[in-house]
């Protein structure tokens, strides 16, 4: 995905930087408030085949508070014909 914008998301608040290196994916959100309840963050991913794959797992750091960690687990993911 190139731009955020091109599958609609029109609402820069809190989401204005992204980077893109091969399968890694930078991006910040910033802070919410009242009028702005937090949401989720989804991540969609498309196979070419039926099969087993590795979701790897998400590492979330603050970017002014470096010892704000959140990691995330390997899943693993069965893909039906």
């Amino acid at each position: 995905m190139d731009n955020p914008w091109s599958y609609g998301v029109r609402d820069t608040l809190g989401c204005w930087y992204r980077q893109f290196d091969g399968q890694k994916v930078t991006f910040v959100v910033g802070k919410y408030d009242d009028k702005n309840p937090p949401k989720p963050l989804v991540y969609y991913a498309r196979v070419a085949s039926p099969g087993e794959y590795v979701a790897e797992g998400t590492v979330a750091q603050g970017s002014m508070v470096k010892s704000s960690i959140v990691t995330i687990k390997d899943t693993k993911i069965v893909i039906e014909p």
